[in-house]
């Protein structure tokens, strides 16, 4: 028998679990002689894709801190939902500590106590957020700012440029939502732009979502903080993709 599963945060073995639990629910007694095995076979497949998935996608963010540091101080901010992927991960040490919303409330505990998300977007010349999902682009866009990472952005000087690597799904990414948020990021904002490149998502899907490479971000970076032109003829969005809708 699995643990209790939560579908949620296996969102690539939905249907494993469901057949798993179907099977369960029709045989009560099925693990006293295996009727249900081959769920469980199925869905035990399904976590190992899942895990290597997964890993692939958080080493980049270690690899990604790693480029950045070589011209750059950098300091990391997490969002709730992306804790789970970098746990165990080898950042450099002088990324550390890695700070999030509950660091937030922990430093400030009376008038005058320094605000995270304040000393941070005074302190930083450049901010990168990669990767950036649908959920983040869409809350940017409304100028929402409930955690750590929105309320930088949302208190930024746009003065200062800020480089987004979106990376989601295919289909959200050709959603018309997606091309009207990120016009805002783009247009109104200044946000610049490094789309996500086709390859195996995470979801299993085969296409356009995945976050650009890590060396292609740490170059566009460098390229902000240096202050350079684009190369003649480029695209902010990269190579790899075009901006929905266009």
């Amino acid at each position: 028998m699995h643990p209790p599963l939560y579908k949620n945060k296996h969102p690539t073995c939905v249907d494993a679990i469901d057949a798993l639990v179907k099977c369960h629910d029709e045989h009560p007694f099925a693990k006293f002689w295996g009727v249900c095995t081959e769920y469980k076979h199925a869905l035990d497949q399904c976590f190992r894709q899942e895990k290597k998935t997964n890993s692939v996608a958080t080493i980049k963010l270690a690899q990604l801190a790693g480029l950045l540091e070589r011209f750059a101080d950098v300091r990391i901010a997490l969002s709730k939902s992306a804790k789970p992927f970098v746990e165990g991960l080898d950042f450099p040490k002088t990324c550390l500590p890695l700070l999030d919303d509950e660091g937030e409330w922990r430093a400030w505990r009376q008038v005058g106590d320094p605000v995270l998300h304040i000393e941070l977007r005074r302190w930083a010349d450049l901010l990168v957020i990669a990767p950036l999902s649908a959920d983040s682009l869409a809350k940017i866009a409304a100028g929402i700012c409930d955690n750590l990472v929105l309320s930088i952005v949302r208190a930024w000087d746009l003065a200062r440029p800020i480089l987004i690597a979106p990376a989601m799904n295919t289909v959200m990414w050709d959603h018309p939502f997606t091309a009207r948020h990120l016009a805002v990021c783009r247009d109104e904002l200044g946000m610049h732009v490094i789309g996500p490149i086709a390859k195996r998502l995470a979801c299993a899907d085969v296409g356009l979502g995945a976050m650009s490479e890590p060396a292609d971000i740490a170059a566009e970076a460098e390229r902000l903080l240096a202050g350079r032109p684009l190369p003649e003829g480029a695209d902010d969005l990269g190579a790899t993709a075009q901006l929905p809708g266009r």
